[in-house]
């Protein structure tokens, strides 16, 4: 893209990959949050433009080697209506995109503390599509929290627990 710098006419975007990382975990957490309208209204998110999030998403994935993320939002956009001076740039990269190969690059997909299964980067839920497991969100870096819920049966001692806690 000709202006990188310029990211969703933000004049403080960085290339870092850091930077790069927490606006695509960003994106992840509110594609969910915005894609049903009781969800809307339940956290309020009526301000946030669902186009400004899939075209931060697509750049993002692009440049981080998502290139099958980039497809699917490239499609949303497609069905979404966005700026007349997106719609070029919009083109071309979705044209770009089909050039690569249709998959994503291991480190952006979330992985299931609990499952340890690997997860789509856009999903419509909060959770792992395998067990369910719900994903906790880091509000610092937006990365999913390594935690896990359990509980502990009925009889064991609490030193017990602790015990296999630290083992």
């Amino acid at each position: 893209y000709n202006s990188i710098s310029t990211f969703v006419e933000s004049p403080f975007f960085t290339s870092s990959d850091s930077a790069l990382y927490t606006i695509l975990h960003a994106c992840r957490f509110l594609i969910p949050s915005l894609v049903t309208e009781a969800a809307v209204r339940k956290h309020r998110l009526i301000q946030i433009n669902l186009s400004y999030v899939y075209y931060s998403l697509a750049k993002v994935s692009r440049l981080l080697e998502g290139y099958k993320t980039a497809r699917s939002c490239y499609e949303k956009l497609a069905q979404l209506k966005v700026q007349n001076k997106w719609a070029e740039e919009i083109d071309l990269g979705s044209l770009l995109v089909r050039s690569k190969p249709y998959s994503d690059k291991q480190t952006i997909l979330p992985i299931c503390n609990r499952c340890l299964m690997e997860n789509p980067v856009i999903s419509e839920k909060d959770s792992c599509f395998s067990c369910k497991h719900p994903f906790v969100m880091s509000f610092v870096s937006f990365e999913v929290l390594p935690l896990v819920e359990f509980r502990v049966e009925a009889g064991i001692s609490h030193a017990k627990v602790m015990e296999l806690l630290n083992s």
